[in-house]
């Protein structure tokens, strides 16, 4: 049994990745900076700390946030960039014909800067002697004991923590699952693609993962054959274009304090004045929200549009929106939430989660070529005698023997060890909304026993639904300096 020796709390990391990262940084940085006194164990069962997303994969994943805004710390959002230029010497013999004003490098490349920003920090937690333990394990039980510590279990031992935060990362997708025995089906793009079929591949999705997963496929495995991208919608994302500097006029937190009983609706109207203002026009919302499958012409002149360099004010308005999303969230009910999660949530990804005009360009040429096709209106995906048929609305059908799920992290209880551990000792629920449900003030886990005085905290894609945009790590690492606040203040 795992116990500290010192008086310091022990604050628990259960998941290592990114999230994981950013709360470590952020945790040691306030410590040093409030004169606080913790000891620190890290759970984590792969290698640390590059996480699902940033490590293991190909060049050909690249950024789809620029380099600007892509750090571990909240309050430092040019974190990335700066060691871009500071440690140019270290990566770019490696990342040949990466230039540092690239603003979307290869995904690899984010993780050597989170290994890096790992060794400083071990380095400046020795040096404030801040006790940093890492255990290269599973952590599958947490159980609440006396003296208000918990209990950490892998498959053979114990670890006492006073607090813990849980930094899971991503799971695989939650669709399809009736297929994942099945012989060609993949239920994650970032498994280890082994095509030996000379076959159409089919992938399931069309946004970013999808996207950055047909673009590895010929790049990197030199596939050669046609690929489909298939989802309901058809529709890719939109492309990152030219934004500035943007005032809300509608939707800023004057305003909507002032609406009482504010709601989905309301809020909807506000939204749709502030785009029409910055816009200056009226727009067609039936078709913004119903977003049609995406064609070749359409691609083709948006990609023009932000070649031009044209003002997308559109953009302007989410970009300076989206800051406020978490607490704008905060205000609807459950029930709301849900609507807004089941009827609007995919068409405000397509028009938020935008992709780089390089990758824009690469889509377009495959579609040209014919080795892309974009397919909407799917229906559903069968296995049948060894192979996939898809079918689709207008009575199309796709067959083939390779599927690649890429619809994006699932948030079942199922796909933990842990959670479900947790949910069969009645520690918690999972949400109606998605995943767990948190007090948004401190990011804390909401138990079944309200007088369970315990600190367990959670970041990250098992918080969505508490939590609207959990896949992006500003966003999280937002979660993680609103928890490290809560946890230090009772310190």
């Amino acid at each position: 049994m795992s116990k500290s020796l010192s008086n310091n709390k022990i604050v628990g990391i259960v998941g290592f990745g990114a999230g994981g990262l950013s709360y470590l940084v952020q945790l040691i940085d306030s410590c040093i900076e409030n004169n606080k006194h913790v000891d620190i164990s890290i759970f984590e069962k792969n290698k640390l700390p590059k996480g699902l997303a940033y490590g293991g994969i190909s060049n050909y994943h690249i950024l789809n946030l620029n380099t600007h805004v892509m750090s571990v710390s909240h309050t430092k959002p040019d974190n990335f960039y700066e060691w871009l230029q500071k440690e140019k010497s270290q990566w770019t013999k490696k990342y040949d014909g990466i230039i540092i004003d690239d603003l979307y490098p290869p995904r690899p490349l984010f993780g050597e800067y989170l290994e890096d920003v790992f060794l400083q920090y071990m380095k400046i937690a020795e040096k404030h002697n801040i006790k940093v333990n890492i255990y290269n394990t599973e952590i599958i039980d947490l159980a609440f004991v006396e003296e208000n510590r918990i209990n950490l279990k892998d498959r053979k031992k114990t670890y006492f923590v006073d607090t813990v935060m849980l930094a899971l990362g991503n799971f695989d997708s939650d669709k399809y699952t009736e297929l994942n025995d099945k012989e060609g089906y993949y239920n994650s793009p970032w498994e280890k693609l082994n095509l030996k079929t000379k076959e159409p591949v089919v992938i399931l999705g069309t946004r970013l993962t999808a996207i950055d997963t047909a673009l590895y496929l010929f790049g990197e495995k030199k596939f050669n054959n046609k690929i489909y991208l298939v989802s309901r919608s058809g529709a890719l994302p939109k492309i990152i274009g030219l934004s500035k500097p943007y005032l809300l006029s509608f939707l800023n937190e004057t305003n909507i304090k002032k609406n009482k009983n504010i709601n989905l609706d309301k809020l909807g109207q506000l939204f749709k004045k502030e785009i029409e203002k910055a816009e200056g026009k009226k727009l067609d919302w039936e078709k913004i929200i119903n977003i049609e499958p995406s064609t070749l012409d359409a691609l083709d002149e948006e990609i023009k549009i932000v070649e031009e360099n044209k003002l997308r004010p559109w953009q302007s308005v989410l970009i300076s929106l989206y800051p406020l999303v978490p607490w704008i969230w905060s205000l609807l009910k459950n029930e709301e939430k849900e609507i807004f999660i089941k009827k609007y949530f995919s068409s405000w990804l397509t028009y938020l989660a935008a992709f780089p005009l390089k990758n824009a360009k690469k889509i377009k040429g495959f579609i040209e070529s014919g080795s892309i096709e974009i397919v909407g209106g799917l229906k559903e995906v069968k296995y049948i005698n060894g192979k996939y048929v898809l079918r689709f609305t207008k009575n199309n059908t796709i067959v083939t023997r390779t599927v690649i799920n890429a619809t994006g992290s699932g948030h079942n209880y199922t796909h933990s060890k842990l959670l479900m551990n947790m949910i069969e000792g009645n520690l918690i629920n999972q949400s109606n909304l998605g995943a767990l449900d948190i007090d948004t003030k401190t990011c804390r886990l909401i138990l079944n026993n309200p007088f369970t005085k315990k600190d367990v905290f959670a970041i990250g894609e098992i918080t969505f639904g508490s939590w609207l945009a959990t896949a992006d790590l500003g966003q999280i690492s937002r979660q993680a300096e609103i928890a490290i606040n809560d946890l230090l203040n009772k310190i």
